[in-house]
């Protein structure tokens, strides 16, 4: 990053996402994403790049409450302490 330019005005760096999340039908694992850096304090944005996933689906059109749940249960566990 230059740093004659604030934070979150470079261009997005190209990436990949490096998570399987079992809730989705097929693997979420490797995606070409774009990381967009925000200002000092912020997180910053991962957009995933359109593609015939379920995931990329998901954050287009975005998810609620339930689907949350669903997703950090199938992740960390149902509250017993063991990961998945």
């Amino acid at each position: 990053m230059r740093q004659d330019r604030p934070r979150g005005r470079d261009k997005p760096y190209f990436d990949r996402l490096a998570t399987d999340l079992p809730v989705f039908p097929t693997t979420t694992l490797n995606p070409k994403t774009h990381l967009r850096t925000r200002l000092v304090g912020e997180r910053p944005f991962v957009d995933l790049e359109p593609a015939d996933r379920s995931l990329a689906a998901e954050q287009q059109t975005g998810i609620g409450p339930e689907r949350v749940r669903e997703i950090a249960t199938a992740v960390l566990g149902a509250g017993d302490g063991e990961q998945r």
